[in-house]
C-alpha cells in the first residue's frame, strides 16, 4: 500500500520545548495489525490541544 496520511505530531526536547508539526507518513508504516478509518474532517479538543503545548493536566 502507497497511500500516506497526515499526522499532528508533538516533540519535546531535552530542555523541555514543546514543537508541532504536521508530517506525511505512509500507512505502510504503520504497526502490523492496525485498524484504518478513513476521516474527512477531524478536530482537535480543548484537553488535546492544551497537550500540545506541554499542561499533561
Amino acid at each position: 500500500m502507497n497511500q500516506t496520511f497526515k499526522a499532528l505530531v508533538v516533540r519535546i526536547s531535552d530542555d523541555k520545548n514543546y514543537t508541532r508539526s504536521i508530517e506525511q507518513y505512509r500507512v505502510d508504516d504503520l504497526p502490523k495489525g492496525e485498524v484504518l478509518i478513513r476521516v474527512h474532517y477531524s478536530s482537535l479538543n480543548y484537553k488535546d490541544g492544551l497537550s500540545c503545548i506541554g499542561d499533561r493536566g
